[in-house]
């Protein structure tokens, strides 16, 4: 009984991880459900064992990137080393580089007909992410780093600043672009939402990015 069990996650993850590994290299729309069972060398029949629908499929390969999201944000916001500031640059430089190599199924997120999928990202990623902003606000000011009163609300709106600003730059075309305005501007915004000394979080991401 076990050992069937097993089977059966084992081919579970072998048809996600090749279903993905072609979404990456051809494209979600490019990517038929018949090219995908003859990738794995299954019947048409096995495929549809595991999953209804290539939809299906796609939500489930969601479900595991929100995983891996929860999971490493919280990761870096419990490492011992580094101070607040430091943090918080560490997790913003993980979403950064998070869509690197998957510019095909990330494009197809972003699209305005599956808005439900981007949604549902965020409904499951916002809430561990402010969760790890609060107790990094909370260490940024036992450190005497922040000047904030109440850290769930500044949290909050570190989040929705972070939205707000990176707004359109999940396109293709503008991923190439580095719109050295925006990020000064950001560093900006973040600074005064937490109450540094001016200048502070730029002198951070100048040494931290080893300029």
């Amino acid at each position: 009984m076990v050992r069937v069990v097993k089977e059966y996650d084992e081919r579970r993850t072998e048809i996600l991880e090749t279903a993905e590994r072609l979404f990456l290299e051809h494209g979600y729309d490019e990517t038929p459900v018949e090219l995908i069972i003859k990738e794995i060398g299954i019947a048409k029949g096995t495929f549809y064992h595991y999953f209804r629908s290539k939809n299906e499929l796609l939500d489930a390969i969601v479900d595991i990137l929100i995983d891996e999201v929860t999971t490493t944000i919280k990761k870096l916001t419990e490492e011992k080393e580094g101070d607040a500031i430091v943090k918080m640059f560490r997790v913003s430089s993980y979403f950064r580089t998070l869509a690197i190599g998957k510019e095909r199924l990330t494009d197809y997120i972003h699209e305005e007909r599956n808005a439900h999928i981007h949604f549902k990202i965020e409904k499951k990623v916002t809430p561990p992410l402010v969760d790890c902003y609060i107790k990094l606000i909370e260490q940024g000011i036992e450190e005497g780093i922040f000047n904030v009163k109440y850290p769930e609300e500044t949290a909050l709106a570190l989040v929705g600043a972070a939205e707000g600003l990176s707004e359109g730059h999940h396109e293709h075309a503008n991923r190439e672009k580095i719109d050295q305005r925006k990020i000064v501007a950001a560093l900006d915004i973040y600074g005064r939402i937490l109450g540094v000394r001016e200048g502070l979080m730029t002198e951070y991401m100048m040494k931290m990015e080893g300029y």
